[in-house]
């Protein structure tokens, strides 16, 4: 869970804020546990990031 964190802000701070994103578009794989983790995580602290 930790890299997961590390990787959405990364994302959040740099890359989103360099390209000017406002929105983030995600999959969904009902069985796929890892992916459900990554869109977690995303959708609790990329608001925060990027002040969505």
């Amino acid at each position: 869970m930790i890299v997961l964190k590390i990787d959405t802000k990364i994302f959040g701070n740099y890359f989103a804020k360099a390209l000017n994103i406002k929105k983030r578009f995600v999959g969904t794989e009902y069985k796929d546990v890892v992916t459900k983790n990554y869109n977690d995580t995303m959708k609790k602290i990329l608001p925060q990031v990027l002040k969505m």
